[in-house]
């Protein structure tokens, strides 16, 4: 009896430590993942509720987030992919078939929300992350510091350039010794080619002209970067400090093609017009070397490429963006939606736009039309968000 109670005692410590290794969705690509924690369908926590309530006090400090936002005019359009048998397509994400959608005028983010910003809500109310509270989160091997590399013993099953780094939070996007304050570091895993003499432009925007050898952000802080490290429950606490909210993801596609009909990305069709790189996205051999021909080999500033012909800026490429939709592939069967919010129950929640790792050799989601979903309770160094918000009837006359 003594050796069996020592061997049910080894197999509770195994479980527990393999709790963190965790898979990556078996129908996914790799490109984020999930932490693992079973997702009770619209369980609250104390400490949530805590959180909540201390929000909702606060809301009215938030920053004046119309000077943040676009006012997307209300309109149809036809969500989804239109060629089902497009080779970019991935028919286990429910791309397909393409709906017909109204939507009534909103405001949305220009930009992902940015560290800077992220930073006020923590000092105006105290807010704890969920990275924090677990401890841990999900970051991109190439990132990690040698000496935290060499402690971790547990990956992602198929996805095993993401490794779960203690104390990697959105403060200290690496984990200990990391900062905002300084750019992100690159370890002896990655294979960054030669630095070249050339230098940014004065516009900021990335080029191909450029011959950028070497991440143009990097030596500089990251307090312009997307917010990283973020659930969807911090996501969607930061919105109610903002008194706003997150987007539908009817609302995210629509914004995100700016007007635009039957493009793949938000510009057009093309994903380098002109040699011109538009997006964050992974460049070269995924996941082994980045050629960062796009001028970056992390999250880059928000405001990096132009905008979309609304004025909203890397809705596709740099980090994925939560939207407030429960995730699935059975979508309604109605002729026209109008103000689609998703299910009413769910599991995990819609992530729109792709990410900076994203690449065609694997990962081809970096499209107006592409989702992929995760837990609310995930985070990883590659997912972030933006607010939306109501109009008035004011607004909608302006």
């Amino acid at each position: 009896r003594p050796c069996m109670m020592r061997f049910l005692f080894l197999l509770l410590v195994l479980c527990v430590v393999d709790f963190r290794i965790v898979r990556s969705e078996e129908e996914g690509c790799g490109c984020s993942v999930s932490r693992g924690v079973d997702a009770k369908k619209e369980t609250r926590s104390a400490d949530t509720q805590e959180d909540d309530d201390k929000i909702r006090e606060q809301t009215s400090k938030g920053f004046d987030d119309y000077s943040l936002m676009v006012l997307i005019p209300g309109g149809r359009f036809k969500m989804g992919l239109e060629d089902e048998k497009s080779d970019m397509a991935y028919p286990q994400d429910g791309e397909t078939p393409t709906r017909i959608v109204t939507l009534d005028a909103y405001y949305m983010d220009k930009t992902e929300v940015t560290n800077r910003h992220f930073s006020e809500f923590i000092k105006d109310t105290g807010y704890v992350t969920e990275a924090e509270k677990f401890g841990w989160s999900f970051v991109f091997d190439k990132f990690i510091k040698e000496d935290i590399l060499d402690t971790i013993e547990s990956a992602v099953k198929n996805a095993e350039w993401w490794l779960p780094v203690n104390n990697a939070t959105w403060l200290h996007p690496e984990g200990p010794g990391s900062s905002l304050d300084t750019s992100v570091h690159l370890n002896y895993m990655s294979k960054l080619p030669p630095s070249s003499p050339s230098s940014p432009s004065s516009s900021g925007v990335a080029s191909s002209t450029m011959n950028a050898l070497e991440p143009k952000d990097n030596g500089r802080d990251r307090w312009d970067h997307p917010v990283i490290h973020v659930s969807w429950n911090d996501a969607r606490a930061f919105c109610k400090w903002r008194g706003a909210r997150l987007p539908s993801e009817a609302e995210w596609e629509y914004a995100a093609r700016g007007g635009l009909k039957r493009k793949t990305y938000p510009w057009g069709n093309d994903l380098t017009p002109n040699d011109e790189h538009l997006m964050n996205i992974w460049q070269g051999k995924f996941p082994t070397s980045n050629s960062v021909s796009d001028g970056f080999y992390g999250p880059c500033p928000v405001r990096s490429f132009p905008p979309n012909q609304w004025g909203l800026y890397e809705t596709t490429g740099n980090v994925w963006e939560w939207c407030n939709d429960w995730w699935t592939i059975a979508h309604p069967k109605k002729k026209e939606l109008v103000n689609p919010r998703g299910p009413r129950t769910g599991e995990s929640r819609v992530m729109r736009g792709g990410s900076f790792l994203c690449h065609a050799s694997y990962c081809h989601r970096y499209r107006l039309s592409a989702r992929s979903k995760n837990t609310p309770d995930s985070s990883t160094g590659n997912i972030g968000f933006r607010c939306a918000k109501d109009t008035t009837t004011k607004d909608t006359k302006m």
